[in-house]
Protein backbone atom coordinates (compact mmCIF):
# COMPACT_ATOMS: atom_id res chain seq x y z
CA UNK A 1 0.00 0.00 0.00
CA UNK A 2 1.24 3.49 -0.91
CA UNK A 3 0.00 6.29 1.36
CA UNK A 4 0.64 9.65 3.07
CA UNK A 5 2.87 11.21 0.40
CA UNK A 6 2.77 14.39 -1.73
CA UNK A 7 4.05 15.07 -5.25
CA UNK A 8 4.07 18.44 -6.96
CA UNK A 9 5.35 20.09 -10.12
CA UNK A 10 6.39 16.82 -11.77
CA UNK A 11 7.40 17.69 -15.34
CA UNK A 12 8.19 15.87 -18.54
CA UNK A 13 6.04 14.83 -21.48
CA UNK A 14 6.69 11.10 -21.02
CA UNK A 15 7.11 10.82 -17.26
CA UNK A 16 5.23 13.65 -15.50
CA UNK A 17 3.34 11.31 -13.12
CA UNK A 18 3.09 12.17 -9.41
CA UNK A 19 2.99 8.55 -8.20
CA UNK A 20 3.17 5.22 -9.99
CA UNK A 21 1.09 2.65 -8.09
CA UNK A 22 2.14 -0.98 -8.50
CA UNK A 23 1.73 -4.27 -6.65
CA UNK A 24 4.43 -5.32 -4.20
CA UNK A 25 5.69 -8.63 -5.63
CA UNK A 26 6.91 -9.69 -2.16
CA UNK A 27 3.31 -9.73 -0.88
CA UNK A 28 1.24 -12.55 -2.39
CA UNK A 29 -2.09 -10.77 -1.79
CA UNK A 30 -0.95 -7.89 -4.04
CA UNK A 31 -1.35 -10.20 -7.05
CA UNK A 32 -5.07 -9.90 -6.33
CA UNK A 33 -5.46 -6.36 -4.97
CA UNK A 34 -3.28 -3.32 -4.38
CA UNK A 35 -4.07 0.27 -3.46
CA UNK A 36 -2.80 3.86 -3.50
CA UNK A 37 -4.40 6.00 -0.80
CA UNK A 38 -4.03 9.12 1.34
CA UNK A 39 -1.88 10.86 -1.28
CA UNK A 40 -1.86 14.35 -2.79
CA UNK A 41 -0.57 15.40 -6.21
CA UNK A 42 -0.62 18.84 -7.78
CA UNK A 43 0.75 20.47 -10.89
CA UNK A 44 1.86 17.20 -12.50
CA UNK A 45 2.38 17.31 -16.25
CA UNK A 46 0.68 13.91 -16.67
CA UNK A 47 -1.39 11.97 -14.13
CA UNK A 48 -1.38 12.72 -10.42
CA UNK A 49 -1.44 8.96 -9.76
CA UNK A 50 -1.34 6.16 -12.29
CA UNK A 51 -0.42 2.54 -12.79
CA UNK A 52 -0.79 -0.10 -15.48
CA UNK A 53 0.35 -3.35 -13.93
CA UNK A 54 -0.82 -6.93 -13.58
CA UNK A 55 -3.48 -7.62 -10.97
CA UNK A 56 -7.18 -8.32 -10.59
CA UNK A 57 -8.12 -5.28 -8.51
CA UNK A 58 -6.62 -1.83 -7.94
CA UNK A 59 -8.03 0.92 -5.73
CA UNK A 60 -7.32 4.65 -5.46
CA UNK A 61 -8.88 5.96 -2.24
CA UNK A 62 -8.83 9.17 -0.18
CA UNK A 63 -6.48 11.06 -2.49
CA UNK A 64 -6.43 14.74 -3.45
CA UNK A 65 -5.54 15.70 -7.01
CA UNK A 66 -5.08 19.40 -7.86
CA UNK A 67 -4.36 21.00 -11.19
CA UNK A 68 -2.86 17.91 -12.87
CA UNK A 69 -2.91 17.86 -16.67
CA UNK A 70 -4.09 14.28 -17.26
CA UNK A 71 -6.07 13.68 -14.07
CA UNK A 72 -5.67 10.34 -12.38
CA UNK A 73 -6.82 6.81 -13.07
CA UNK A 74 -5.96 3.15 -12.62
CA UNK A 75 -5.40 0.60 -15.37
CA UNK A 76 -4.77 -3.16 -15.24
CA UNK A 77 -3.40 -5.86 -17.46
CA UNK A 78 -3.96 -9.57 -17.26
CA UNK A 79 -2.78 -12.12 -19.83
CA UNK A 80 -4.79 -15.15 -18.74
CA UNK A 81 -8.20 -16.47 -19.81
CA UNK A 82 -11.07 -14.46 -21.16
CA UNK A 83 -13.22 -15.38 -18.14
CA UNK A 84 -10.71 -13.68 -15.82
CA UNK A 85 -11.40 -10.31 -17.42
CA UNK A 86 -14.90 -10.36 -15.95
CA UNK A 87 -13.34 -10.22 -12.46
CA UNK A 88 -10.93 -7.33 -13.07
CA UNK A 89 -11.90 -4.26 -11.03
CA UNK A 90 -10.61 -0.70 -10.85
CA UNK A 91 -12.01 1.48 -8.05
CA UNK A 92 -11.76 5.18 -7.30
CA UNK A 93 -13.27 6.00 -3.89
CA UNK A 94 -13.50 9.20 -1.81
CA UNK A 95 -11.02 11.18 -3.91
CA UNK A 96 -11.07 14.95 -4.42
CA UNK A 97 -10.26 16.41 -7.85
CA UNK A 98 -9.57 20.14 -8.36
CA UNK A 99 -9.15 21.42 -11.91
CA UNK A 100 -7.79 24.94 -11.41
CA UNK A 101 -6.20 26.26 -8.24
CA UNK A 102 -5.10 29.78 -7.35
CA UNK A 103 -1.49 28.70 -7.89
CA UNK A 104 -0.62 30.00 -11.39
CA UNK A 105 0.21 27.56 -14.17
CA UNK A 106 2.85 29.95 -15.50
CA UNK A 107 4.22 32.06 -12.62
CA UNK A 108 5.46 35.57 -13.40
CA UNK A 109 8.83 34.68 -11.85
CA UNK A 110 9.58 32.48 -14.88
CA UNK A 111 9.24 29.16 -13.05
CA UNK A 112 7.82 26.01 -14.60
CA UNK A 113 4.91 26.39 -17.00
CA UNK A 114 2.36 23.66 -17.80
CA UNK A 115 -0.43 25.71 -19.28
CA UNK A 116 -2.52 22.96 -20.88
CA UNK A 117 -6.14 21.89 -20.92
CA UNK A 118 -6.81 19.53 -18.01
CA UNK A 119 -9.21 16.72 -17.15
CA UNK A 120 -10.00 14.91 -13.91
CA UNK A 121 -10.10 11.19 -14.62
CA UNK A 122 -7.77 9.23 -16.86
CA UNK A 123 -10.03 6.49 -18.28
CA UNK A 124 -9.72 3.19 -16.39
CA UNK A 125 -8.87 0.41 -18.86
CA UNK A 126 -7.62 -3.16 -19.08
CA UNK A 127 -5.43 -4.84 -21.67
CA UNK A 128 -3.61 -8.09 -22.41
CA UNK A 129 -0.26 -6.35 -22.10
CA UNK A 130 0.95 -3.77 -19.60
CA UNK A 131 4.09 -2.36 -18.05
CA UNK A 132 6.98 -3.98 -16.24
CA UNK A 133 7.64 -2.85 -12.67
CA UNK A 134 10.86 -1.14 -13.68
CA UNK A 135 10.59 0.54 -17.06
CA UNK A 136 14.09 0.50 -18.52
CA UNK A 137 13.55 1.66 -22.08
CA UNK A 138 12.15 4.86 -23.52
CA UNK A 139 9.79 2.90 -25.79
CA UNK A 140 7.80 1.76 -22.72
CA UNK A 141 7.00 5.37 -21.84
CA UNK A 142 4.73 7.11 -21.27
CA UNK A 143 3.23 4.87 -18.60
CA UNK A 144 -0.35 5.13 -19.87
CA UNK A 145 0.28 3.98 -23.44
CA UNK A 146 -1.24 0.56 -24.07
CA UNK A 147 0.94 -1.49 -26.39
CA UNK A 148 -1.35 -4.51 -26.60
CA UNK A 149 -4.93 -5.46 -27.32
CA UNK A 150 -7.46 -3.95 -25.01
CA UNK A 151 -9.97 -6.17 -23.23
CA UNK A 152 -13.66 -6.07 -22.42
CA UNK A 153 -15.59 -7.06 -19.35
CA UNK A 154 -13.59 -5.35 -16.60
CA UNK A 155 -15.41 -3.20 -14.06
CA UNK A 156 -14.58 0.39 -13.13
CA UNK A 157 -16.41 2.06 -10.25
CA UNK A 158 -16.21 5.56 -8.83
CA UNK A 159 -17.77 6.13 -5.41
CA UNK A 160 -18.07 9.39 -3.42
CA UNK A 161 -15.54 11.39 -5.43
CA UNK A 162 -15.67 15.20 -5.53
CA UNK A 163 -14.92 17.31 -8.62
CA UNK A 164 -14.38 21.07 -8.41
CA UNK A 165 -13.12 24.01 -10.51
CA UNK A 166 -12.85 22.40 -13.91
CA UNK A 167 -13.13 24.96 -16.70
CA UNK A 168 -13.24 24.48 -20.44
CA UNK A 169 -10.04 26.53 -20.85
CA UNK A 170 -7.10 26.84 -18.48
CA UNK A 171 -6.83 30.26 -16.86
CA UNK A 172 -4.54 32.77 -18.52
CA UNK A 173 -2.20 33.81 -15.71
CA UNK A 174 0.17 35.79 -17.92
Amino acid sequence: MFRNNVAHSIGGDAVGIGAVIFPDETKPNHAECYEGSFFAAYKCNKQGMHGFFKGTKVKYSYNTFMDNVDGSGPQLFYKESFETYKTLTMEMNHNIFFGETEIPDCPKDGGYCIKKSKFAVFPPATAKKGKEMMILGASALPMHKIKGDSTWGAKATMTNNTFSSFNSITKDWT
